[in-house]
């Protein structure tokens, strides 16, 4: 009677999986932190600055020193009077006392970024750049409120009503007796404004490709320069060959007046060398087909010459047994020429 034992689990092979699913799960988490390692801000640090304005400044826009991006907008909130912006920044960058930050504009459209110049010292206090160490492209407050004026009807009244009515005369001067033509072009400033509200959403677009445009441009203008200065090195070599090709010009001219003072010189006696020249060089022309098919011909003439008469002071010259006897090959007067005689 024939009895079967139970298989027993192959434990190697299940040891086997689970370490190739442990290391799969390895590498898949080394794949994954290291793309997220910059998005989520690792190894870097927050410095906050006071703005007196946003001016702009979105979430997401780079931080730059000396040119070089270091970082990123991380926050931004109001705080009292002021802006308090949080960027997250590259951590060897060292902030001294008075570093200073400022808003700046990157492309026509507006985009921005951060500037920051890192000071001298060690130790920015409380990680901080205060609002009199950081600069805004343009500030409204100040623009609306004027220290100079006490009040906005003091502006209105400080106008010199002179000038403006200068200015109102000069401009019906430029107008002159066309009113007409004034009313045509206010008219077509209007179709204008028209087309541009119904077409709206193309000018959007429009605009957007345009800020991406900048964006890309301002992300390689450090290409984009480089391509201008080799630009500029090609239009100076391009100069350099420009003056060269002149003096090689002024050059032959100069050679030519001066074989013109040769041949007046030697009683016009160069003139019949030059035509006998002339009439050499037209009849290699005339048998060009000749030359080249001598040219092809003559290196396999050289070579067989060279075979023959290559080997000593004598030539190799094969000829059919036919021409000579076997009384001439085996009964020589030095003995026999060939191998085999009897």
């Amino acid at each position: 009677m024939i009895r079967l034992l139970p298989r027993r689990p192959d434990t190697q092979r299940g040891r086997h999986i689970r370490t190739g699913v442990i290391g799969a799960g390895v590498v898949i988490a080394l794949l994954v932190g290291s793309s997220t390692y910059k998005s989520f801000g690792i190894g870097d640090k927050t410095v906050h600055a006071e703005f007196a304005q946003a001016a702009g400044l979105r979430v997401g826009d780079k931080v730059r020193v000396a040119g070089i991006e270091v970082g990123r907008v991380a926050a931004a909130r109001i705080e009292g009077n002021h802006v308090l912006v949080g960027l997250q920044i590259e951590s060897g960058l060292t902030f001294g006392p008075d570093a200073r930050a400022e808003i700046k504009t990157s492309t026509i459209l507006g985009g921005t970024y951060v500037g920051l110049d890192t000071g001298r010292g060690d130790g920015l206090p409380g990680g901080r750049i205060t609002l009199s160490h950081t600069v805004v492209p343009f500030n409204l407050a100040k623009i609306v409120q004027d220290p100079d004026y006490s009040t906005q009807f003091e502006r209105i009244e400080r106008i010199d009503t002179a000038k403006v009515a200068e200015a109102i005369g000069v401009l019906g001067t430029q107008l002159g007796d066309s009113p007409q033509l004034a009313a045509t072009a206010l008219d077509s400033v209007g179709a204008l404004a028209k087309t541009i509200d119904a077409r709206r959403g193309q000018v959007e677009q429009l605009l957007t490709g345009l800020d991406q445009v900048a964006g890309i441009l301002d992300e390689n203008r450090n290409n984009i320069l480089l391509i201008m200065v080799q630009a500029g090195a090609i239009g100076n070599r391009a100069n350099e060959r420009k003056e060269m090709i002149r003096g090689l010009l002024d050059n032959m001219a100069a050679l030519s007046q001066r074989f013109q003072q040769i041949g007046a010189e030697n009683d016009e006696q160069l003139g019949p060398l030059i035509a006998q020249l002339a009439t050499m060089g037209a009849g290699l022309e005339k048998n060009r087909a000749q030359l080249e098919q001598l040219l092809q011909l003559l290196p396999i003439t050289v070579r067989q010459f060279n075979n023959v008469f290559g080997n000593g002071n004598y030539g190799d010259i094969w000829a059919p047994w036919a021409v000579f006897t076997d009384q001439m090959l085996c009964g020589a007067p030095g003995g026999p020429i060939v191998q085999g005689c009897r």
